[in-house]
């Protein structure tokens, strides 16, 4: 393989450690240098970006699904590691990336003072091709409707329940998908209210909030806002006025996000913890994540209670049903 790379927005890291992943716990590098540059971006999944190539000889191409994803995602400094080959294997994890089980020593670091212009300067010398929101290659749809499958095989590796829950970060970033999405809820059997446009008002709050609680984490809103503006128009003014949750107090901030989870609090805890909190001297930050732990916790502590009714009223109607047919066979006899 000779030299692997790996890119990463951490900068200094002299030995990389394995971490857990969907193919288990590795440590991932890959033979393409422009890939770990790629990598090294500081966010972008599925719905923001799509990277490929058609064949070996031919160089990766890069798609930008959302408008300025990638001002976003690559808007930052980064490190690309170059290390030794000889603990990685192949195990096919469907891209071209190699893994070891064990710890790898760095044994270079060159860093990169803006990933973006290192990405526009591999398409100049022909390492890979950009395709700039909206163009699309012929081998995607123009809509990036191929997100929903993708989402749900995802789901299926993973052995997860495919809900309505699992398109809502979907249907935020490309709105215009909602049909479809709607559509794919039907296939599945889904017997949960099909998406209307005017449910993207509380999911862009949910986004906005999750922004101000984990600032490390992009949520895109500067991408949504261009969008909603080309699909829904009429509902700017809503997503705009959802908005200025980041501008208000941390004291606002932390009584409109109790306010939002009251619904699984105890109606009776509600004003004491914002008592409690609003004289706390911690950032709204740090009250938040403490706030959606609970909030979690919560939610995992009831599903396993419903899961242990449910398993009951299961065992009582196998009792009631194995009661009905000895009585069936007593009579027989």
């Amino acid at each position: 393989m000779g030299e692997l790379y790996h890119g990463s927005f951490k900068e200094g890291i002299t030995r990389l450690e394995p971490h857990s992943s969907t193919h288990g716990s590795y440590v991932y590098a890959t033979p393409y240098k422009e890939l770990a540059v790629i990598f090294s971006a500081r966010c972008g999944d599925d719905c923001t970006y799509a990277l490929y190539r058609k064949d070996e000889n031919e160089p990766w191409i890069i798609v930008e699904r959302i408008p300025e994803a990638f001002e976003t995602m690559f808007h930052n400094r980064s490190s690309i590691y170059t290390l030794k080959d000889d603990t990685f294997q192949d195990i096919h994890t469907g891209f071209a990336e190699v893994v070891s089980e064990v710890g790898v020593d760095i044994q270079k670091e060159e860093t990169l003072d803006d990933v973006y212009e290192e990405v526009k300067k591999m398409a100049r010398e022909g390492k890979i091709q950009i395709y700039l929101y909206p163009n699309v290659p012929k081998d995607l749809p123009m809509d990036h409707s191929d997100i929903i499958d993708k989402q749900i095989q995802k789901l299926q590796r993973n052995h997860q329940p495919i809900t309505k829950e699992s398109f809502k970060r979907i249907i935020l970033l490309h709105p215009y998908l909602i049909d479809k999405v709607n559509q794919k809820m039907e296939e599945y059997q889904m017997n949960d209210t099909p998406y209307q446009k005017e449910d993207l008002i509380d999911l862009f709050e949910e986004a906005v909030i999750k922004q101000a609680i984990f600032p490390e984490k992009e949520q895109y809103l500067k991408s949504i806002l261009i969008t909603i503006s080309n699909t829904y128009p009429e509902l700017l003014p809503a997503f705009h006025e959802k908005l200025f949750f980041l501008d208000k107090t941390k004291e606002e901030k932390v009584s409109i996000l109790l306010d939002k989870i009251s619904t699984y609090l105890p109606n009776n805890s509600i004003q004491q913890m914002k008592d409690n909190y609003l004289k706390d001297e911690r950032g709204f930050s740090e009250i938040g994540k403490e706030l959606l732990e609970s909030l979690n916790t919560k939610l995992e502590e009831e599903k396993v209670l419903s899961q242990e009714k449910q398993n009951e009223l299961d065992i009582m109607m196998q009792d009631a049903q194995e009661k009905k047919q000895n009585n069936v066979e007593t009579k027989l006899i």
